[in-house]
């Protein structure tokens, strides 16, 4: 076990994963071993170490998360939100792990539930981009357009440099028939490294 790890944390994978499946076929009850694995492997191969690592001790929440994101990257978004909310019973202070099932709910139109997800996540980690903005599309889907507003704002304070917050809350002006704030909206977006932008909008 020394040699894999010391393989690994050098970044030597291909010898550390050779190390690790020889671990494996000492010690196959170590879920450690069949997690560290599947993180080598890569997706999707990994899915199945990580599937055993999970059944050797159902407490590794690091296991389903890794799990769940694999899924995505394969577009089986049902298996990705299973694997996360089950990790979420074991870490349900971990706001990545919120902002990801926040994510899959709101592309799946579900933007009441995603909400919750997102603001938990926000409450979390309070200088989470994504989620912030996350907060904003579902108001803005839900015609919240108060809230939409203020979550959009938030995001643009977290990070002034990234331009999509701009342009979504442009957007919502302009749905909003408020031409003025969507093109003032619009000017700061393009200079997306406008910290200097740090007045109200």
């Amino acid at each position: 076990m020394d040699l894999a790890y010391k393989n690994f944390d050098s970044g030597n994978k291909k010898d550390a994963l050779a190390a690790f499946i020889k671990a494996r076929d000492i010690r196959p009850s170590n879920a450690e071993v069949h997690y560290t694995i599947g993180y080598l492997l890569g997706c999707p191969e990994s899915i199945e170490h990580y599937k055993k690592a999970i059944e050797l001790n159902y407490a590794f929440d690091g296991a389903f998360l890794n799990m769940g994101i694999c899924y995505e990257k394969v577009n089986d978004v049902e298996n990705a939100l299973i694997a996360y909310k089950e990790a979420l019973k074991i870490d349900p202070n971990n706001s990545k792990l919120q902002y990801k099932v926040g994510y899959i709910l709101l592309y799946a139109g579900e933007h009441k539930k995603s909400l919750i997800y997102n603001a938990k996540a926000l409450e979390l980690q309070p200088n989470d981009y994504d989620a912030a903005l996350n907060i904003g599309i579902n108001h803005h889907k839900l015609k919240n357009n108060k809230l939409a507003i203020g979550a959009y704002k938030e995001a643009v304070k977290i990070k002034p440099e990234i331009s999509r917050a701009y342009i979504s809350l442009a957007a919502l002006y302009f749905q909003m028939g408020n031409n003025d704030l969507g093109l003032k909206a619009i000017r700061r977006g393009n200079n997306q490294w406008g910290h200097q932008w740090g007045q109200s909008l």
